[in-house]
């Protein structure tokens, strides 16, 4: 991305080096280690650790417990969502998540991917009683959940390879996925029908659909979803449910220029 020229003097080098930081992992596919940060940025280990200390205290970047690598956080997904709403897909998707919403009543939900994990940035809530919802910016799995396989199945096989290379598949619940060769087969699922789904593999109690929004390029810019309890969900159908999401997800794709059935991935 190009920058605009200022005179160095008006620069503060700290900030300058957080920003361009959070470019490269903007730009990077999955975690990184401490030793490649302070390579590509030829910094001493003690000035590189108290940058990445304060960015993952504000929540800009996060590390995973058991590769201690970095990534980007949660605060990221709450400072695009401003933009998000100024832009296109928040927008764009508000009037068919409120049709959803009349006619499931169910919670609705608007995520995104960055890197190697959603966040939920939209939602609308079931008006009933008994409902789940997404915590908003917070970051999730997509090993588990509609939502997180969906998003997982939009990825290419290449990037799908880092992601199960970098990332444990711990269990949240007990029918929480960890089987890599039961994820790889439900991805090709995923991709033949054009959505996803799952039954308390996030949360205990809790069922979710989910299908593709998709731009210009059959490249994915998100994921609509309907989320509430199992009984609910199973009442009327995880396949009935998906049948209607579908083609309301390719009303917005279709929206934001993606092609007529943008729901299979180039690998």
């Amino acid at each position: 991305m190009k920058r605009g020229k200022r005179r160095r003097g008006d620069v503060v080098q700290t900030i300058a080096r957080a920003a361009d930081l959070l470019y490269w992992f903007a730009d990077n596919s999955g975690p990184v280690k401490f030793s490649e940060i302070c390579r590509r940025f030829r910094l001493s280990k003690a000035v590189t650790h108290r940058l990445l200390t304060t960015l993952e205290y504000k929540g800009l970047i996060v590390r995973e417990a058991s590769t201690r690598a970095y990534s980007l956080g949660g605060g990221i997904a709450k400072l695009a969502t401003h933009l998000l709403y100024a832009g296109d897909l928040v927008s764009v998707s508000r009037e068919t998540m409120h049709r959803l919403q009349a006619s499931l009543a169910e919670s609705i939900t608007l995520s995104i991917r960055i890197d190697f994990q959603r966040f939920c940035i939209y939602q609308l809530e079931s008006p009933l009683s008994l409902r789940f919802t997404l915590p908003l910016g917070k970051p999730q799995p997509l090993y588990c959940g509609a939502t997180g396989k969906l998003l997982l199945a939009m990825m290419d096989d290449a990037e799908i390879r880092r992601y199960f290379e970098a990332v444990p598949l711990v269990p949240l619940t007990p029918t929480t996925p960890t089987d890599r060769t039961r994820l790889l087969g439900e991805i090709e699922e995923v991709r033949g029908a054009g959505y996803a789904t799952s039954v308390e593999e996030a949360d205990a109690g809790g069922a979710g659909v989910a299908s593709p929004i998709m731009g210009v390029g059959s490249r994915c810019l998100g994921a609509l979803g309907v989320l509430g309890p199992t009984a609910r969900m199973l009442s009327r159908g995880l396949g009935e449910i998906g049948k209607e999401l579908t083609p309301e997800a390719r009303r917005i794709s279709s929206r934001l220029g993606a092609a007529e059935k943008p729901t299979t991935v180039e690998t």
